[in-house]
C-alpha cells in the first residue's frame, strides 16, 4: 500500500514539475512575443517622462532612422501625457516624444519613441504616399509656447474640469503651415487648440 502511495506522490510531483516547465516555456515565449510586438507599436505614454528636449530626442530618433534608411526624414512629431495638479503649470510638459520618419527609397514609414534614456523603434510599414518633410525643425515656437497658448485659449479650464483627460501634442504640416495641434480628451469631452509653430499665434480653439 505504501508503495502505491509513494508512487502516486512521485507521479504527482513529476506532473507538477512538467507543468512548471510548460508554464515557464509559455511565459518565456509570451515574453519574447510581447517584446517583439512591443517593438512594432508606438510606445504610448501618459505619465511623467525624464526631462529630454524635443530637439535632442529628435536627433536620437533620426540617428536610429538613418540606420534603417539613409534617406529617412522627419514628417511629424507626437507626444502625450496626463497633467494634473501642479503639473498644469509646467513650462515644458514631461512627455515622451514619438518621431515619424519617411523613406522615399523604401516607400515606408517608421517611428522612434524617446522616453528619457530609452529609445523604442517601431519597424516600418509600407506607405507609397509621399510625405512632406517637417520644416523648419525645430520650429520657431516650441512646445513651451504651444502648451502656454493651449492653456490660455481655454485648455487649462478644460483640464481643471476634466482632471483625467489625456493631452496629445502633434507637430505637423497642416494646410501649408507648420502647426502645433494640442488635443485634450477624456470619456466625456474633448478640446483642441491649433497654434502656428512659426508665429506662435493661436489658429483655432474648439470643443
Amino acid at each position: 500500500m505504501r508503495k502505491i502511495v509513494w508512487f502516486a506522490v512521485l507521479v504527482g510531483m513529476v506532473g507538477v514539475l512538467a507543468l512548471g516547465v510548460v508554464l515557464l516555456w509559455q511565459v518565456s515565449a509570451d515574453g519574447s512575443l510581447a517584446s517583439s510586438e512591443q517593438s512594432r507599436k508606438e510606445m504610448p505614454w501618459t505619465g511623467l517622462a525624464s526631462p529630454v528636449s524635443m530637439e535632442d530626442a529628435a536627433d536620437r530618433g533620426l540617428a536610429r532612422a538613418q540606420l534603417w534608411a539613409g534617406d529617412a526624414f522627419l514628417v511629424w512629431v507626437k507626444g502625450s501625457w496626463q497633467p494634473s495638479g501642479d503639473w498644469l503649470q509646467a513650462t515644458y510638459p514631461p512627455i515622451a516624444w514619438s518621431f515619424y520618419f519617411y523613406s522615399s527609397g523604401k516607400e515606408a514609414l517608421a517611428s522612434a519613441t524617446v522616453r528619457g534614456d530609452e529609445l523604442f523603434w517601431a519597424p516600418p510599414v509600407a506607405s507609397p504616399t509621399a510625405y512632406e518633410a517637417l520644416e523648419p525643425f525645430p520650429p520657431s515656437y516650441g512646445i513651451d509656447v504651444a502648451w502656454l497658448d493651449f492653456r490660455a485659449a481655454g485648455g487649462e479650464a478644460f483640464l481643471l474640469d476634466h482632471p483625467d483627460a489625456t493631452v496629445q501634442y502633434r507637430l505637423k504640416n497642416e494646410a501649408g503651415k507648420l502647426t502645433w495641434v494640442i488635443f485634450a480628451l477624456d470619456e466625456m469631452a474633448n478640446f483642441e487648440v491649433k497654434v502656428d509653430a512659426l508665429s506662435g499665434l493661436v489658429l483655432t480653439a474648439n470643443h
